[in-house]
């Protein structure tokens, strides 16, 4: 084993070790490091319009009821979803309901 390699595996072992625990292994990169790797017609896009995960979600989903229909609700991922609950009855007179979702 050179040189080299022996003080490289020393440094690795005395940044996993020598700290506390919370501060010992971190993720190396966050999701915009990875976007130059990206093609351009991909990154860019992302990298303007994506500020953080909350960008992801759903602007608002609201409750379902069998009285109102259905409601609908958009989001980067979601856009233009449906949602309507239907009652069913069972053979015990339990019931139970059916939640429909269109994508």
């Amino acid at each position: 084993m050179s040189l080299f390699s022996f003080l490289g595996f020393l440094c690795i072992l005395g940044l996993g070790f020598g700290f506390d625990h919370g501060h010992a292994f971190k993720v190396p990169f966050r999701v915009k490091d990875v976007l130059p790797a990206l093609p351009r017609q991909i990154s860019w896009p992302v990298l303007n319009n994506l500020h953080s995960a909350v960008d992801l979600l759903p602007a608002f989903v609201g409750s379902v009821t069998p009285g109102n229909g259905s409601i609908e609700w958009k989001g980067a991922c979601f856009y233009g979803n449906q949602a309507r609950l239907q009652f069913t009855s069972g053979d015990r007179g339990l019931g139970g309901g059916v939640l429909y979702l269109t994508v």
